[in-house]
């Protein structure tokens, strides 16, 4: 096999593994008062640097989940974002009562990988500079 077919190949392995580990939860929450005037939010967020289904637990619907809001699992974030905050992920981050996946339960790990972050796509807020300022207050980072 040439070298340049052997590259092209693992090039390619590798582009369709990243899809198949593509794993994402799209997120709107609405008003919690009915009645209230707001804007639903919408943000779609996933997890960088984790084992496949990692975020099982984290886009669950099992439970009682917060009132007004809805996750559905998705195959990655779509475009059309005002903003994206990247951050480490924290395991603070994962715990959850809720949880019910792999890590759910009291079964998160000790320590997570080094280079683990949870990335947030934010569609729409009621205040898109705030979104900005709690990203950035939080120690993540705010990209366009």
């Amino acid at each position: 096999m040439t070298r340049p077919l052997r590259i092209g190949i693992f090039l390619f392995a590798g582009l369709g593994s990243a899809q198949l580990w593509a794993d994402a939860c799209y997120v709107t929450q609405q008003p919690a008062t009915a009645g209230t005037p707001g804007v639903a939010s919408q943000t779609c967020f996933e997890y960088r640097g984790m084992p496949p289904d990692s975020l099982d637990w984290a886009c669950s619907t099992k439970g009682d989940s917060v009132a007004g809001t809805r996750k559905e699992r998705r195959e990655r974030c779509p475009s059309g974002h005002f903003g994206i905050c990247t951050g480490k992920l924290t395991q603070e981050a994962l715990a959850n009562e809720l949880a019910s996946g792999s890590y759910g339960g009291g079964a998160s790990p000790d320590t997570l990988p080094e280079d683990a972050q949870i990335v947030t796509y934010y569609y729409r807020a009621q205040d898109q500079a705030q979104a900005r300022i709690d990203c950035e207050t939080g120690g993540g980072r705010w990209s366009q």
